[in-house]
């Protein structure tokens, strides 16, 4: 897969039935903010789980190529791009994977069953999650991603990047992309003596 690269919070609320979550403090601002507890800078991406359609893989760090196409990792594990957005920070964090390979599935072989509505996890070097509701799903030609899709911005949003549409025999690769955007719902902390647990999905779903 190839990925066409146009160079480039929200306060957490929970009531009983959803899971409580950290909210997003900029490192400025001393304290929290009423409403809950103020959430440390993320470090780098390390694991992306998507329960709804069976997402669950390693996050490396991808740049881009001479060309300005955006590197990709194997096709068992999610790329992040290591020049933007740190997932959980302002702006367009941007994770791409291969939706398919010569022998198998991609990593994101089902993103485009992806609904408004799932969480997407994002667990980081130190242990922490930052959870993302996904809102929309789009599709574009490779030459013509949208440069928003990679922009700065003060919203904390994820894009999830992979191939679709029609696949080209004389390139070897699909015409367009496939991008799921997602908003930054908070961060969720394992408990000290569960460090490799995660979110309970089904509360956060839910929330």
């Amino acid at each position: 897969m190839v990925v066409g690269a146009a160079m480039l919070g929200a306060a957490a609320t929970a009531s009983p039935s959803t899971v409580p979550l950290e909210i997003f403090v900029e490192p400025a601002t001393p304290g929290g903010a009423p409403g809950g507890r103020g959430a440390a800078e993320p470090a780098e991406p390390a694991l992306l789980v998507i329960p709804s359609i069976g997402v669950r893989a390693d996050v490396v760090p991808v740049g881009l190529h001479r060309d300005g196409t955006l590197e990709t990792p194997p096709a068992t594990e999610a790329g992040w791009y290591r020049h933007g957005t740190l997932p959980g920070r302002r702006g367009s964090a941007v994770i791409a994977g291969h939706v398919d390979s010569r022998s198998a599935p991609g990593v994101f072989a089902a993103l485009d069953r992806l609904r408004p509505g799932a969480v997407a996890g994002v667990r980081d070097t130190e242990g922490v999650w930052t959870l993302f509701r996904v809102h929309a799903l789009s599709r574009h030609p490779k030459d013509r991603l949208p440069p928003a899709v990679w922009a700065p911005g003060d919203r904390r949003l994820l894009r999830l990047i992979t191939c679709g549409g029609v696949f080209d025999s004389a390139t070897g690769h699909y015409r367009d992309n496939v991008v799921a955007h997602a908003v930054a719902l908070g961060r969720w902390r394992p408990p000290p003596e569960q460090p490799a647990a995660e979110p309970p999905w089904p509360r956060v779903a839910g929330g």
